[in-house]
């Protein structure tokens, strides 16, 4: 069975793990289109005009030094396979790659994202951490979209892709990224992975998937990295604060506002715009 076939296997459950928000974003087929904004990420096509205007508008924001850096050079090396120029989401990224570099110095065996979007942390591990196992745990639409991505610039082979479906998956050899519906991902539970990392999608989740996946983490004994909205409200009318979330008794190395998301820009006039609330970022080890 192909991994298309198998992930298409979980879709009639995925409805089972969306908030009120996801329930809105992802009510139709267009998760196949990969041009698609749908809410988790971005993806921007390289041209001359688009390269020269981001890098411009994003130096008014973040100032030179973070495009001298080994994770600046290292993102965009990986994104001109795909022809894609790095915009705002990819911007914030690199920082985390940055962060995280500064402030972890074991080496990273194994690292999993908890909702990623356009492959956008994928890139990241795949050029800085290009020896590290990857796991994707996402929504069944996003995990599509995200491996058609892969397949379309030919950035990682099927043999070296699996749908995690029984334990037995965790021992085939040969396998950089394992992509994980909600439905199997206690089978993460005490497998010693290294880091788990969440990027502004927390704030979107019913918290009893939070609670199921803070569960995950803290049974690896791992490091999370997590950037969210301090407060969010969902469509349903759900609230989702960052300091509510089950942090357990994990020793934090920072709790903090995150300083590189407070501005975002747009091509429209006037251009430089404030986010609607701040955004809060943490490390913490429960070694």
């Amino acid at each position: 069975m192909s991994i298309l076939q198998k992930l298409n296997n979980y879709l009639i459950k995925s409805d089972n793990f969306k908030s009120s928000y996801w329930m809105d974003k992802l009510d139709n087929k267009k998760y196949l289109d990969t041009k698609k904004f749908l809410g988790f990420g971005t993806f921007t096509k390289d041209n001359l005009f688009s390269s020269f205007f981001h890098k411009f508008f994003q130096k008014r924001i973040y100032g030179n030094e973070i495009f001298t850096t080994e994770e600046y050079h290292k993102y965009r090396n990986f994104f001109k396979k795909q022809n894609r120029v790095i915009n705002i989401d990819n911007i914030q990224h690199i920082f985390f790659f940055k962060k995280i570099r500064e402030n972890i110095s074991k080496k990273v065996n194994s690292a999993c994202v908890i909702g990623d979007g356009k492959i956008n942390f994928l890139s990241g591990m795949l050029s800085i951490y290009p020896q590290t196992r990857i796991y994707s745990i996402n929504l069944t639409e996003v995990l599509i979209h995200d491996y058609l991505i892969l397949k379309k610039y030919n950035i990682l082979q099927d043999e070296n892709i699996c749908v995690l479906e029984k334990d037995e998956d965790l021992l085939k050899p040969g396998v950089k990224l394992f992509l994980i519906p909600p439905d199997n991902s206690k089978i993460l539970k005490n497998n010693k992975i290294d880091l788990f990392v969440n990027f502004s999608s927390f704030q979107e989740m019913k918290f009893s998937d939070l609670e199921n996946y803070f569960d995950i983490i803290k049974s690896n004994k791992s490091y999370l990295y997590t950037c969210n909205r301090y407060h969010k409200i969902l469509p349903g009318g759900e609230i989702l604060k960052f300091d509510d979330y089950p942090w357990g008794n994990g020793r934090k190395i920072f709790f903090e506002k995150c300083e590189w998301i407070s501005k975002y820009y747009s091509f429209k006039y006037p251009f430089f715009y404030n986010y609607d609330g701040d955004h809060w970022h943490c490390l913490v080890s429960y070694e």
